[in-house]
């Protein structure tokens, strides 16, 4: 398994936990999702795009570099940058130098759009998870 270990942090990523984007607590049905593994979520995510809506005003996307970067763009918050590395063997862990904002979660995909499993019981998501860097960030 590989694991990435990424340099400073250049900003706070806005990722849904930090944003407060659509969540909820978890549902008895919500764990029968299944959970990406490392090498899933690599493959799946890394190289790609996460958009979500955390109100009727902003829009975030999150491009997740393959470097182990985040860029990030946010209606209200303009351009942001972070980290992401895969941790516990099957987390996808964002880091952050504030460690309020740092968290990990565990990640099911389904029909185009990715959820993530809080370690607190909350579900955030499904966001739209899009092919590529559509945004050019």
């Amino acid at each position: 398994m590989k694991r990435y270990m990424m340099a400073g942090v250049t900003a706070i990523a806005l990722t849904g936990a930090t944003l407060g984007a659509a969540s909820s607590a978890a549902s008895p049905g919500s764990s029968d999702q299944p959970r990406l593994s490392a090498e899933q979520i690599i493959s799946k995510i890394v190289g790609n795009t996460i958009r979500y809506q955390n109100d009727s005003k902003n829009v975030v996307n999150e491009f997740y570099s393959i470097n182990g970067s985040i860029q990030g763009n946010s209606r209200t918050s303009g351009l942001y940058g972070g980290e992401w590395q895969i941790r516990f063997g099957h987390s996808l862990c964002f880091v952050h130098a504030d460690p309020l904002q740092s968290g990990c979660v565990e990640v099911s995909i389904s029909n185009g759009h990715i959820t993530f499993y809080r370690r607190d019981g909350v579900v955030e998501g499904p966001f739209e998870l899009r092919p590529g860097n559509p945004e050019h960030l």
